[in-house]
């Protein structure tokens, strides 16, 4: 079972779930408002592509996605459960 929450991410809202009394998702959520990824510091395009390869919640590519993209993709349920099943 998951937990979700909202994150306040740079004035946008998202929501992310997470296992119970994991952190992860608080984390990477402080991670980008605090932009220690450098994302703000970036000068994104119309039709640049950003590939978020990592996994977890998704938090990072739906960050990315609203703040920056056009368009983004979130990871399907179906990943994130073989990620689980790999733990």
């Amino acid at each position: 079972m998951t937990e979700a929450r909202l994150f306040d991410i740079w004035g946008l809202d998202i929501w992310a779930a997470d296992l119970p009394g994991s952190g992860s998702a608080q984390l990477v959520a402080h991670e980008l408002d605090e932009d220690c990824y450098g994302l703000e510091r970036i000068d994104f395009a119309p039709g640049d592509l950003v590939l978020d390869v990592g996994a977890h919640v998704g938090l990072f590519a739906a960050y990315v996605g609203l703040r920056h993209c056009e368009k983004y993709i979130e990871p399907s349920r179906l990943t994130v459960n073989s990620c689980q099943m790999s733990q």
